[in-house]
């Protein structure tokens, strides 16, 4: 596959850059119109034979006079991206090599475990992976302003994640800035001899996020189990999806999640003993839909007339999970 429409196809201005690495640095082969992103995949796989090659993950609004530009030269966003290295026998690749997980198994399990978001595209690299968590609609913005708060965004979405890797022991690096380049499927990755190819391990176009999902997420005041989107197809750490488990089991929700997920589900399940009767009622009513083979415990329901209701919105488009 070899395809960046799931990046871009819904882009409608801006440019691509296609980079290569030599001597340590980036120089830019050519810019592409994003309307054009399938020139610009076959321009990379034919170019990436010889030399490794990267493109511009974010858009850039017109082709600077110099490099790839900088970060304000950049007026849009298909998702965001972690590039999780992983650790290699042959010294040299990767600075941090002891600090890294040995397996894609791993870094899937972490994600699990900690009930981290999970991407919707994964690629190998041929020395690690790239996760991508890319959006429903491209995320604009062109004022200085919207740009600043993207890029603390973006930032703030990777310390929350790289916090998580940090209590393993492992090390992720930041790739939040706008100007970050990344591989493409189908290309080869030269930093070794024979170069190793890049490959799409999964992608799972159902599983975007919305940008009112990635607000929320990267609220700073937001705990960390808040807005945690997971799918049941999501890869398990075995490599194979959910969805491929035996019975109605792989369609089942789970209602935990759910909990984590909705702010008002959540306050409502703590303060479950005050409820009002409405309140207790929905609550009820949530349990008996969830499909998870289990019910919410309703030990401790208590509908009472007390002023719960003042503390209880309902949940809002940032808090859903799909």
């Amino acid at each position: 596959m070899k395809d960046l429409s799931p990046l871009y196809g819904k882009v409608t201005r801006g440019y691509l850059s296609v980079c290569t690495l030599k001597n340590g640095k980036f120089e830019v082969a050519r810019f592409f119109e994003v309307q054009k992103h399938e020139e610009a995949a076959a321009f990379m796989a034919q170019l990436s034979r010889t030399q490794s090659t990267y493109f511009s993950f974010n858009v850039i609004g017109a082709p600077p006079h110099i490099g790839r530009g900088t970060a304000a030269d950049f007026i849009a966003a298909p998702g965001v991206f972690l590039d999780v290295d992983l650790k290699q026998s042959q010294s040299g690749i990767h600075k941090a090599n002891a600090r890294l997980p040995e397996t894609q198994e791993e870094v899937l399990d972490l994600l699990d475990r900690h009930r981290l978001p999970f991407p919707t595209q994964i690629l190998n690299s041929g020395n690690g992976l790239y996760l991508r968590y890319l959006f429903e609609e491209p995320y604009y913005f062109e004022a200085n302003g919207e740009r600043a708060a993207f890029q603390e965004k973006a930032k703030w979405f990777y310390h929350r994640i790289a916090g998580h890797f940090n209590t393993v022991g492992w090390s992720l690096d930041n790739v939040s800035d706008l100007p970050r380049v990344t591989r493409m499927e189908g290309t080869w990755n030269h930093k070794t001899v024979p170069p190793k190819p890049v490959t799409l391990v999964n992608h799972d176009d159902d599983n975007r996020y919305s940008i009112e999902w990635f607000d929320d997420f990267t609220s700073q005041n937001v705990a960390t189990t808040r807005a945690t989107r997971r799918r049941s197809t999501d890869l398990t750490v075995s490599g194979q999806l959910r969805g491929q488990q035996a019975g109605d089991d792989a369609d089942k929700a789970d209602a935990k999640a759910m909990c984590l997920a909705c702010a008002w589900l959540r306050l409502a399940y703590e303060n479950r003993a005050d409820l009002t009767y409405s309140e207790c009622s929905q609550l009820q009513d949530f349990s008996s839909i969830a499909r998870t083979g289990s019910r919410f415990s309703t030990s401790g329901l208590r509908p009472t007339l007390g002023t719960t209701g003042a503390k209880l919105r309902p949940c809002s488009k940032t808090s859903r999970v799909r």
